[in-house]
C-alpha cells in the first residue's frame, strides 16, 4: 500500500502544478480584460493591470494564433484607456495581422483612430467590422459619431437609426442621435431622443448636455439652464457644460453668471468657443 502511495505522488504533484499553472492563466486572462460582456468597466482592474495581465500571456507564447489576437485587442483597449492611441493601434495592427476577420479589432482600431481624429480612417475600419458583422450596433454607433465629428449629420442619424433599431434601448443611441438631430436643427426630433434616452438612464449628464444644447437653439433658457445644472452636479468643472451654461445665462440676462462659467469653461478648454462656434446656437 505504501509503495503504491509513492508511486503515485509524482502524477499528483503533476497535477496540483498543472492545475496551478491553469489557474494562473485563467487568473491572467480574467486581469487582461478590461471591460465586462456589456462594455462595462470591470471592477477591481485598470488599465496598468490589464497591460502587465496581457503582456505576461503574450510573452508566455502559449496561444493560438486567434486566442492571442484577442490579448492584443484586450491590451490595445488598456492602452487606448490611457490615450496612448499609437500603441493601441499596432496592438489592434497585430490582432488583424493574425485574424483579419476579428470585427471587433476593427471597430476598436477605428475608435482609437478616432481619438485621434483620423475621421476617415476610423470610417473604414467601423465599414469593415460592419461587413463582417452586419448585425454589429456598436459598429454602427461609433461610426455615427464619426460622421457627426466631420459634420456629416444626416449621415450619421442614418447610422444611430441602424444602431438603434438592433439595439432600441441603449440610451447612447438615442443620446447620439438627439446630438445630431440637434446639430442638423432638427429639433422637436432631437428633443424626442434625448428624452427617450433619459428615460432611459434618469439622469445621465451627456443626455442632459445634449437636451440643453436642443432648449438653447429653442431660445428656452431656463430648460437649458435647468438641464446643465443637472449635469455639472457629476462635474462641476466640465467646460463644454460649462460653456453652454453661460450661452444660457447671457441668454437671461445674468450677465455676471454668464461671465463666470465661461472664464471657467475657457479654463478647462481653451477652444470651447470655438467649438460652440459650429453648434448654430444663437449668441455664441
Amino acid at each position: 500500500m505504501a509503495r503504491r502511495l509513492f508511486a503515485i505522488l509524482p502524477v499528483i504533484a503533476a497535477l496540483l502544478v498543472g492545475r496551478a499553472a491553469a489557474q494562473d492563466r485563467d487568473q491572467q486572462w480574467d486581469r487582461c480584460r478590461l471591460y465586462d460582456e456589456r462594455g462595462k468597466p470591470r471592477p477591481g482592474t485598470s488599465p496598468d493591470v490589464a497591460i502587465g495581465a496581457c503582456t505576461t500571456i503574450i510573452q508566455a507564447g502559449k496561444e493560438t494564433a486567434p486566442n492571442l489576437a484577442i490579448v492584443l485587442m484586450a491590451r490595445g483597449v488598456a492602452y487606448r484607456y490611457k490615450g496612448q492611441h499609437e500603441r493601441a493601434i499596432q496592438d489592434f495592427d497585430q490582432a488583424l495581422r493574425l485574424d483579419p476577420n476579428f470585427a471587433a479589432a476593427y471597430n476598436n482600431r477605428g475608435l482609437a483612430e478616432d481619438d485621434k481624429g483620423l475621421y476617415e480612417r476610423a470610417i473604414q475600419d467601423y465599414d469593415q467590422a460592419l461587413r463582417l458583422d452586419p448585425s454589429y450596433a456598436v459598429a454602427f454607433y461609433n461610426r455615427g459619431n464619426a460622421y457627426g465629428n466631420k459634420g456629416q449629420y444626416d449621415r450619421a442619424i442614418q447610422d444611430y437609426d441602424q444602431a438603434l433599431r438592433l439595439r432600441p434601448e441603449d440610451p447612447a443611441g438615442w443620446n447620439g442621435r438627439c446630438w445630431a438631430r440637434a446639430l442638423a436643427n432638427r429639433l422637436p426630433e432631437a428633443l424626442g431622443d434625448c428624452n427617450q434616452a433619459l428615460r432611459l438612464r434618469a439622469g445621465d449628464a451627456n443626455a442632459l448636455d445634449s437636451r440643453g444644447l436642443v432648449y438653447l437653439k429653442m431660445r428656452s433658457p431656463d430648460l437649458a439652464l435647468a438641464d446643465y445644472d443637472a449635469a455639472l452636479k457629476s462635474d462641476p468643472k466640465r467646460a463644454h457644460w460649462l460653456y453652454g451654461r453661460s450661452l444660457a445665462r447671457r441668454m437671461k440676462g445674468d450677465r455676471a453668471g454668464a461671465d463666470a462659467d465661461l472664464a471657467g469653461a475657457l479654463r478647462g478648454d481653451p477652444g470651447i468657443v470655438a467649438k460652440y462656434a459650429t453648434y448654430g446656437v444663437p449668441g455664441s
